[in-house]
């Protein structure tokens, strides 16, 4: 009895040492890629092994990265965007900060391009022009409330607008060519911006050269006041002047004449 329970664990330890090794009843081509053996003693103890087969990923780096969402001034053109260069964008650049084109009108002047930018208050009458330049005297483009005319290439001090952009008027010492004969002011023979005739007479009394002192008018002076008395006197408007000459000065340096022509007496 004895030796045949020993013939018995001899047996079990064998098909213990070679179970690992047995295959399937159904033959090598059913195995699957989980196996399972159980051993099982007098000692009760049992033993459970199992292998599963699984499949890894394996990722460059030690940490997965994510790339930034886009933005604007990231240098990359988004659909959303009309443009996008980068740390270039500047309200004062092609590109505004907001990623839009820059362009006349928006309000942002773009250097070198434009002298001024207005926005919505661009207009040909304003200081800044719908072409977002100033409005200057000579560029044909009237600014209200500062300019009174701007005829451009055309504004001359003989013309109806003058170089300053000011109307030329009658009193404004420059003459407007085929419209004033003269024009100036308080220069005898010029009244109106229309040239007087001229007039000459031979006074009714006769006065010596050297003329005495009256009322502290001398010389040439007491002269022309002897003069103008007596045209005042005869109905003749005007400034007149005694036709002499002392030994400083004669009737040519004398007179001042508005330029030709002018009407004949």
């Amino acid at each position: 009895m004895n030796q045949g329970n020993l013939c018995a664990r001899l047996a079990l330890t064998a098909l213990t040492l070679t179970l690992s090794g047995c295959t399937a009843p159904n033959g090598p081509d059913s195995a699957t890629d989980t196996d399972t053996s159980t051993s099982t003693s007098t000692s009760t103890s049992t033993s459970t092994s199992t292998s599963t087969s699984t499949t890894s990923t394996s990722t460059t780096g030690n940490a997965e990265t994510t790339s930034p969402d886009p933005f604007c001034g990231d240098g990359v053109q988004d659909p959303d965007e009309e443009c996008d260069d980068g740390p270039r964008n500047a309200d004062n650049a092609a590109c505004t900060a907001a990623c839009t084109l820059n362009i006349c009108g928006d309000g942002l002047p773009l250097a070198g391009v434009e002298q001024c930018d207005d926005g919505p208050s661009n207009a040909d009458n304003a200081a800044c022009t719908a072409t977002c330049t100033l409005n200057v005297c000579g560029d044909g483009l009237l600014h209200e409330g500062i300019e009174a005319c701007d005829d451009g290439p055309d504004n001359a001090d003989n013309a109806a607008c003058t170089a300053t952009c000011a109307v030329n008027i009658c009193g404004d010492f420059l003459l407007h060519e085929g419209v004033e004969e003269c024009d100036f002011a308080q220069i005898d023979g010029c009244v109106s911006c229309k040239l007087l005739p001229l007039f000459v007479f031979v006074s009714s009394e006769k006065f010596e050269g050297a003329l005495p002192s009256i009322d502290s008018f001398t010389g040439l002076d007491l002269a022309d006041a002897h003069c103008q008395t007596m045209a005042i006197n005869a109905g003749h408007p005007g400034n007149y002047q005694a036709w002499l000459s002392s030994a400083d000065e004669g009737p040519a340096d004398r007179f001042v004449l508005p330029p030709e022509p002018r009407p004949s007496s």
